[in-house]
C-alpha cells in the first residue's frame, strides 16, 4: 500500500511539473498567481478599496483624560458608526464614502458631544477625537465644529486633494481644467506629461475603475503642429459638478494601484440621496448676442444636468403592493447629462475666405435640430446605491456611463479646403458592480467586490471618408480642363429642356463636326416651321452670353499610350482621362494626388489685339497668302493702311508688340506690359480662396489631402474582475491586499498613405478561438465568436490594394495584479510598506505557428507571459503639532501600449517599416521623494519636498532583418531621469481670503522624447543621440497662484466706504510656465556648427507662458430655489502665448531665414495653433433645487 501511494504521488507531482512546463501561459501564470494568492490570504484575509476613506480617533473623558469603556461614535443620519475599544479607547468607521459628516460621540453618564463639518477623503484616515463631558457636570449637549489640522500625518507622499467645494469654485468645466491647474503637469503635442514622464504614463481611476489608453496613445486635449485635435482616446470629459473628490498623486501612491508610471488621478463621482430628490442644472455660454460683443466668444455652449434622489416606485410602491418588505435602506440614484459644444480658439469659420467655410451639421434630440461645432461631447451617467441592510454593512453600486465626441480637426494647411480635413470620433463606455460589505463576524473589516467593463473607441476619417471612398491613382484620380479659368469646375449651365432631347437647343444634324449649328449646311429639324434654328432658354450662369456646356473632366492630363491603340488604357499610366468614378461630375476629394497647392489663375501680361485684317474665311485667325509649302492659299486681307506700327507687315496678337498695336492696359498703368511668366501687381486673378489678394503655391492645400492621410478605427474592451479588503487589525496595524485580472479584446484598423497602391503582403486575422485561420479577402474581418467555426460577424472594408502602411489585427491577452499592504501607525510615526506583483499574459493570436511565420518572426521563441514586483515604501514623521517629515520609495511597473507589441509587418514594399514587439518588457520607474511639511500659524502652511526618478526601459526602435527584409522593431532600450523641486505656501480659509503660491523646479533629460525617434533619424539618414539630452517638455519652472475671496451669505464687508452685498466668491489662478526646448535648425541665427555637424538637440527654448483666469459667482434664492450667476475668463489679460516654433527662426510666425536673417514669414507660416487660446469670456447661470 505504501509504494502504490508513493506511486500515486510521484503520478501526481508529474502532472504538476508537465503543467507547469506547459506551453499554456494562462495555466502556468495561473499557478504562480494562485501561489502568491495563498500566501496573500495566509497572511491577511483583509484588503483595502480605494474609493473610500475611514474615520478614526479616541473618546477620553475630559477631565481625567482617561478613555471611555462603553462610549460608541456614530455618523448622523446614518447607521455607520463603531464602538470604543476597551483597551484603548480607540475607534475606528470603515467604508465611508467621501463627504462631509456630522459625527456623535455618546455614552451612559456623560453628555453628548456633536462634530460638524467632518471631511472624509477617499484612501484616507480622517482622525477625530471626542472628549466627553460628564453629566455631573451641568454643559448640555455640546456641538464644535471640526477643526482641519494644518499637518496631515497620514500623508506620505505629496498628493493633491480637491474637495467638491472647492471644484466649484475653480474657473475650470471639467476635472482636465483642473489638472492643468497642478503644478507638476506639461501639455506637450497634446498630452500630458506627470514629472518628466512620457505621454500615456498618466492613468485615471473613475469610481476605482482603471482609466487608460490600452492601445499607447496620448490622452487629453491635443494641440500637435498644425491640428487642433480636441478629443484622443483619454479624454476626461467629466464635468466638475459630478465630482466628489479628486486625488492627485504625482509621486509614490499606494500598492493597490498599477501599471501607470507617470501618476495618478483618482475621482469619487457623487452619489445620489435616499431621502430627498436634489436637480442641479447649470448653462455656460460666451454668446453674448451679437457679433460686436463675440469678439472673445468661441462659439461655445455648455449645459450640464444632474437629478438624484431615491428610486422611485419600486421600494415604496410595488414591493408594498406585493405584501413584501423591501430589504435594506431605500435605493438611490444619481443620474447626470452633460453637453459641451465650441469651434475652439481656432475655426476655419474665423477667417475671411469663402472657401474657408464650413457648416459642421446638425443632430436631431427630441425632435429638436440642434447645430454642430467644430467640437461636440456628450456625456451621461447612472448610478443607483443601495444598501442593502439597515446596518449598512452591505452595499450594491451600480454604474454605467457613456462618453462620446465628435470633433474635425482644425488643421491650418486646409484653410481652404476645411471639408477635407479629419473628422474625429470617440467613445468610451463604463458598466460596473461594485459590493462592498463589512461582514458582523470579522471585526473592523471591510470589503469590496469590483466587476467592469470599459469599451472604447476611436476613429479618424480624412475629410470624413472611410476606406471604401478611397480611390488609388489606377481607379479614380479627376482633373478638368478650366476653360473660363475662375478656379473651379463648372458643370453645363441650366437651360430649359422644351423638347425633352437633353440637348440645348432644336436637334440637327452637324454634317462638319464643329459643334454648332451652322446655316444652309447641317441638316435642321425645325420643331416650330419657323425655318431658323432655335436655341431653348438657359441660365447664363457666366453672363458671356452664350450656353456653355459642362467643362471636360480630365481632358487636361497626359497619358503615355503604352500599347499604341490610340485611344487611353487603365494600364497607360497612373491617371485617368475620363470621370474617375463616373457619377458625370468633378470630384474635388478626387482630385489629382497628395499635396495638391497651385498658384491661382491670372492674366500675364496685357492682352496685344494685333493689326486689323479682313477674316476671308471666317477662321478667326490671320492666314498668310502662302502656306509653308508655298503654295497660294485663301488669302485674309490685310492692308497697308492698317500697318500700325510701320514695319511693312501684318502683326497679330502672338507678334512682340509694337508702339502703336492696340491692347488691353489690365493693370491700368498706361503702358503695354509683356507676358513674363510671372504674377506682376494689378494683373486681373481669379480669386479662388477669396482671400482678395493672388496666392501662389502658398503651402495652403488647394483639393484633395496631404501625402499622410490616415484612416483609422479601433476598438478595445477590458473586462476586469478586482477585489479589495481591509481590516484594522489593531490600533497600529491596517492591512489591505487585493487582486484583479483583466481580459481584454482590440480590434484595430489602420490604414496610411491610403491613396497609395498596395503591394505588401495579404492581410489575414485570426479571430477564431478553435485555432483555424479564416482567409481574409480583400481584409474583410470574420470573427467566430463563440469557437463553432462558423463566423457570426463580419466586419471591415474593402482596402486590399490601398495604401503604405497597413495594420488590421485582433488580439486578446491578459494581465492583472496582486498586492499587500500595511498600513502601521506606532504613537506618531505612520509608515505604509507594500509590494505588488503584476502579470501579462500574452495574446493567444500572436503564439500561432500561421501568425509567426506570416510576420517574419518564426525563428524567434514568444515569450508566454512577463511578471514584475513592485515594492511601495512610505513614512511620515511628526516632529511637533507644526511640522513633519515624510519619505517614499518606489518601483512603477507599466505595460508599453499594445500597439507596440502587435503593429504588423502588412506594409508596401517602399515602405521603412516598423513592427510590434511581442517580447517586449514592462517599462520600469523608480522613484523617491522626500519632503516637510510646516505649519507656520493657524491656517497658514509651508509644504517643500524633493523628487527623484529613473526611467529603464522605455521604447525606440532597432534595425531588424525579418525575412531578408530590413524593418524597425520596437525594443526597451531607452532611458531617461527627471529631478525637481516642489514649494506650496497655503492659505486655508479664514476672514474671507484663502489662497496659495506653488513653485515647482524641474528638468527632465533622457535619451529620446519618443518611442521613434531612432526611426525617424535612420530615416533621415541622421546620427543617433548617445547622450542624454533635455526632453521635449523639460520646462524647469512653473509658478500656480491661486487666490479665493469669498463672502458667505448675510455677511456685508466694507470696502471704504462701500458695502459689499453677501453670497459671493471671486476666484483667481495664475499659470506661469518657461518655455519648452527645441532643436534649433542648421541655419539658426548664431548657430556656428563644423562641417557634418548637428545641432544640439533641445539646445534652445521657446518663450515663457502666462495665464491669469478668474471666475466670480454671485448666489442668490428665489422661490427656495438657490440660483447661482457666473462670469469666467479665461486668459482675461490675453497674453498671445506660444505653444510651437519654426527650428529655423525660434519664432512662431516666420519660417523664412535667409543667411541667419530672419524675415517676415508667409501667410502660411502664420499659423494660430502654434499658439495658446486667447481671451474668452463665457456667462453662466446654475439653478439647484
Amino acid at each position: 500500500e505504501g509504494n502504490k501511494f508513493n506511486k500515486n504521488k510521484e503520478v501526481l507531482s508529474m502532472r504538476w511539473i508537465r503543467l507547469f512546463r506547459s506551453q499554456d501561459a494562462f495555466a502556468r501564470v495561473m499557478l504562480i498567481n494562485l501561489a502568491v494568492l495563498s500566501l496573500l490570504i495566509i497572511w491577511s484575509p483583509w484588503v483595502f478599496a480605494g474609493t473610500t476613506g475611514k474615520i478614526s480617533g479616541v473618546v477620553t473623558d475630559s477631565e481625567t483624560g482617561l478613555h471611555i469603556p462603553g462610549a460608541r461614535v456614530v455618523i448622523e443620519g446614518t447607521t455607520m458608526g463603531a464602538m470604543v475599544d476597551p483597551i484603548d479607547g480607540s475607534y475606528v468607521i470603515l467604508n465611508v464614502p467621501p463627504g462631509t459628516y456630522t459625527l456623535v460621540g455618546e455614552c451612559i453618564g456623560y453628555n453628548k458631544m456633536t462634530v460638524k463639518e467632518v471631511l472624509v477623503r477617499a484612501n484616507i484616515t480622517t482622525e477625530q477625537n471626542f472628549e466627553l463631558v460628564s453629566e455631573a457636570i451641568k454643559v448640555g449637549d455640546i456641538t464644535v465644529i471640526a477643526e482641519r489640522p494644518d499637518i496631515d500625518k497620514y500623508e506620505v507622499s505629496t498628493v493633491d486633494r480637491i474637495s467638491a467645494e472647492e471644484i466649484e469654485s475653480l474657473p475650470v468645466t471639467n476635472i482636465e481644467g483642473v489638472i492643468k491647474t497642478q503644478t507638476g503637469f506639461v501639455s506637450e503635442g497634446g498630452a500630458l506629461h506627470v514629472r518628466g514622464s512620457r505621454a500615456g504614463e498618466l492613468a485615471f481611476v473613475d469610481d476605482g475603475v482603471l482609466i487608460r489608453d490600452q492601445l499607447g496613445g496620448y490622452g487629453g486635449v491635443n494641440i500637435s503642429g498644425d491640428e487642433v485635435t480636441p478629443i484622443s482616446r483619454l479624454s476626461m470629459n467629466v464635468s466638475a459638478s459630478d465630482v466628489e473628490d479628486i486625488s492627485i498623486m504625482k509621486g509614490n501612491y499606494s500598492a493597490e494601484y498599477g501599471d501607470c508610471a507617470g501618476g495618478l488621478v483618482t475621482t469619487q463621482r457623487k452619489e445620489g440621496s435616499n431621502k430627498i430628490t436634489t436637480v442641479y442644472a447649470q448653462l455656460l455660454t460666451d454668446d453674448m448676442g451679437s457679433p460686436g460683443l463675440n469678439k472673445y466668444s468661441f462659439n461655445q455652449d455648455r449645459f450640464d444636468l444632474s437629478i438624484s434622489g431615491p428610486l422611485p416606485l419600486i421600494s415604496n410602491q410595488l414591493f408594498p403592493a406585493l405584501g413584501l418588505k423591501w430589504p435594506g435602506e431605500n435605493m438611490a440614484y444619481y443620474g447626470s447629462f452633460s453637453v459641451d459644444k465650441y469651434d475652439g480658439f481656432v475655426d476655419y469659420n474665423d477667417f475671411d475666405s469663402p472657401r474657408s467655410k464650413i457648416d459642421y451639421g446638425s443632430e436631431k434630440f427630441l425632435g429638436i435640430e440642434i447645430p454642430n461645432r467644430r467640437v461636440n461631447k456628450y456625456s451621461g451617467l447612472m448610478k443607483l446605491t443601495w444598501k442593502i441592510d439597515p446596518n449598512s454593512r452591505y452595499k450594491l453600486n451600480l454604474r454605467y456611463s457613456k462618453d462620446w465626441d465628435r470633433a474635425r480637426d482644425f488643421n491650418f494647411g486646409f484653410l481652404y479646403v476645411p471639408e477635407n480635413a479629419q473628422v474625429l470620433k470617440s467613445s468610451r463606455e463604463i458598466k460596473s458592480a461594485r459590493f462592498s460589505f463589512n461582514p458582523p463576524f470579522l471585526k473592523d473589516t471591510f470589503g469590496e467586490l469590483l466587476l467592469s467593463e470599459v469599451i472604447q473607441t476611436y476613429e479618424r476619417k480624412p475629410g470624413g471618408l472611410t476606406p471604401s471612398n478611397f480611390y488609388v491613382p489606377i481607379k479614380g484620380w479627376e482633373s478638368y480642363y478650366d476653360a473660363n479659368d475662375n478656379g473651379q469646375w463648372d458643370p453645363a449651365e441650366y437651360f430649359e429642356d422644351l423638347n425633352g432631347d437633353g440637348i440645348w437647343g432644336e436637334p440637327y444634324v452637324d454634317l462638319n463636326a464643329n459643334g454648332r449649328f451652322d446655316v444652309d449646311v447641317d441638316s435642321l429639324i425645325d420643331l416650330n416651321g419657323n425655318g431658323v434654328w432655335d436655341p431653348e432658354p438657359f441660365e447664363d450662369s457666366n453672363g458671356n452670353g452664350v450656353w456653355d456646356p459642362a467643362e471636360v473632366i480630365n481632358n487636361d492630363v497626359y497619358y503615355i499610350d503604352v500599347n499604341g491603340n490610340g485611344i487611353y488604357d487603365d494600364e497607360d499610366s497612373t491617371y485617368l482621362d475620363q470621370d474617375g468614378n463616373g457619377n458625370g461630375i468633378y470630384d474635388p476629394q478626387l482630385s489629382d494626388i497628395y499635396n495638391i497647392d497651385e498658384p491661382e489663375p491670372y492674366i500675364d501680361g496685357d492682352y496685344s489685339w494685333g493689326e486689323p485684317f479682313t477674316d476671308v474665311n471666317g477662321n478667326g485667325v490671320y492666314d498668310p497668302p502662302y502656306d509653308s509649302m508655298g503654295t497660294i492659299i485663301i488669302v485674309d486681307i490685310w492692308e497697308p493702311i492698317n500697318d500700325l506700327d510701320h514695319n511693312g507687315q501684318y502683326t497679330g496678337p502672338d507678334d512682340p508688340w509694337s508702339e502703336g498695336i492696340p491692347y488691353t492696359d489690365y493693370n491700368q498703368n498706361g503702358r503695354y506690359d509683356a507676358p513674363n511668366g510671372r504674377y506682376d501687381y494689378g494683373e486681373p486673378f481669379t480669386d479662388v480662396n477669396g482671400n482678395g489678394r493672388w496666392d501662389p503655391t502658398d503651402q495652403f492645400y488647394d483639393a484633395g489631402f496631404d501625402r499622410w492621410a490616415q484612416y483609422h478605427y479601433d476598438y478595445t474592451r477590458t473586462r476586469t474582475l478586482k477585489l479589495d479588503m481591509t481590516s484594522q487589525i489593531s490600533r497600529n496595524h491596517g492591512l489591505k491586499s487585493g487582486f484583479e485580472f483583466k481580459f481584454h479584446r482590440i480590434e484595430y484598423q489602420d490604414l496610411q498613405y491610403p491613396y497609395n497602391k498596395y503591394d505588401g503582403p495579404a492581410d489575414t486575422i485570426n479571430t477564431d478561438k478553435n485555432g483555424p485561420w479564416w482567409g481574409i479577402e480583400r481584409a474583410i474581418e470574420v470573427s467566430d465568436l463563440d469557437g463553432d467555426g462558423i463566423p457570426e460577424t463580419v466586419t471591415g472594408t474593402e482596402v486590399y490594394s490601398k495604401g503604405t502602411f497597413r495594420d488590421f489585427y485582433v488580439r486578446t491577452p491578459k494581465d492583472g495584479a496582486f498586492y499587500i499592504e500595511d498600513n502601521m501607525e506606532y504613537g506618531e510615526m505612520i509608515a505604509n510598506v507594500g509590494v505588488r506583483y503584476e502579470f501579462f499574459i500574452q495574446a493567444r493570436e500572436v503564439k500561432d505557428s500561421v501568425t509567426l511565420s506570416y510576420e517574419g518572426l518564426s525563428d524567434r521563441r514568444i515569450i508566454d507571459s512577463q511578471q514584475r514586483w513592485a515594492p511601495r515604501i512610505g513614512f511620515s514623521f511628526p516632529i511637533s503639532e507644526k511640522a513633519k517629515l515624510f519619505f517614499n520609495y518606489g518601483h512603477f511597473y507599466q505595460r508599453p501600449g499594445f500597439v507596440k507589441y502587435y503593429q504588423r509587418a502588412t506594409q508596401a514594399s517602399n515602405a521603412f517599416t516598423v513592427i510590434g514587439n511581442p517580447n517586449l518588457d514592462y517599462e520600469k520607474t523608480i522613484q523617491y521623494e522626500v519632503g516637510v511639511q510646516y505649519a507656520i500659524s493657524e491656517g497658514y502652511r509651508l509644504d517643500v519636498s524633493g523628487f527623484y526618478k529613473d526611467q529603464y526601459g522605455l521604447l525606440n526602435t532597432v534595425p531588424e532583418e525579418l525575412s531578408s527584409r530590413s524593418t524597425e522593431m520596437q525594443q526597451n532600450i531607452d532611458y531617461a531621469r527627471a529631478r525637481g523641486l516642489e514649494f506650496e505656501f497655503l492659505k486655508r480659509y479664514g476672514q474671507f481670503l484663502a489662497g496659495s503660491i506653488k513653485y515647482e523646479y524641474t528638468w527632465a533629460y533622457g535619451k529620446s522624447s519618443s518611442d521613434r525617434s531612432d526611426y525617424y533619424i535612420r530615416f533621415a539618414g541622421g546620427e543617433i543621440a548617445i547622450k542624454e539630452n533635455p526632453l521635449d517638455w523639460d520646462i524647469r519652472h512653473q509658478l500656480t497662484a491661486s487666490a479665493s475671496f469669498s463672502v458667505i451669505k448675510g455677511e456685508h464687508p466694507h470696502f471704504g466706504i462701500f458695502k459689499l452685498p453677501d453670497d459671493w466668491s471671486l476666484n483667481l489662478i495664475w499659470l506661469y510656465k518657461s518655455g519648452r526646448p527645441f532643436t534649433p535648425g542648421d541655419n539658426y541665427p548664431g548657430l556656428s556648427l563644423r562641417r557634418n555637424e548637428s545641432p544640439i538637440i533641445n539646445s534652445k527654448r521657446m518663450p515663457a507662458n502666462s495665464t491669469v483666469d478668474v471666475k466670480f459667482d454671485k448666489n442668490f434664492q428665489v422661490y427656495n430655489m438657490n440660483y447661482t450667476f457666473s462670469i469666467l475668463v479665461n486668459n482675461i489679460f490675453d497674453y498671445n502665448n506660444v505653444d510651437d516654433v519654426y527650428s529655423s527662426t525660434g519664432m512662431a510666425n516666420t519660417d523664412v531665414n535667409y543667411n541667419g536673417q530672419i524675415y517676415t514669414g508667409l501667410p502660411r507660416h502664420n499659423n494660430p495653433a502654434h499658439y495658446t487660446s486667447g481671451r474668452q469670456i463665457m456667462l453662466g447661470l446654475s439653478v439647484q433645487f
